[in-house]
């Protein structure tokens, strides 16, 4: 999408891949050895779903912006 000579644009085909160690820290759980195999597993199936249901789509917006004055990037 162009806005004057401002180019704008985003990019969503970005693979999620969440790991159950990733989701624990983010928790706060640091050691996963103390936590019950039934647990992991409710997590493993949890991260499936959200890939299989596409219920987390990353995504990046960017926009390009021409560069006028190029002097003032020079000057050190």
């Amino acid at each position: 999408m162009r806005k004057g000579n401002i180019y704008a644009d985003s990019t969503r085909d970005i693979p999620s891949n969440l790991q159950t160690r990733e989701v624990l820290r983010r928790s706060g759980i640091r050691d996963d050895s103390k936590l019950k195999s039934e647990m992991e597993t409710l997590i493993g199936k949890l991260l499936a779903s959200v890939n299989d249901e596409h219920l987390l789509e990353p995504a990046v917006s960017y926009e390009i912006y021409p560069i006028t004055d190029i002097e003032e990037f020079l000057e050190a």
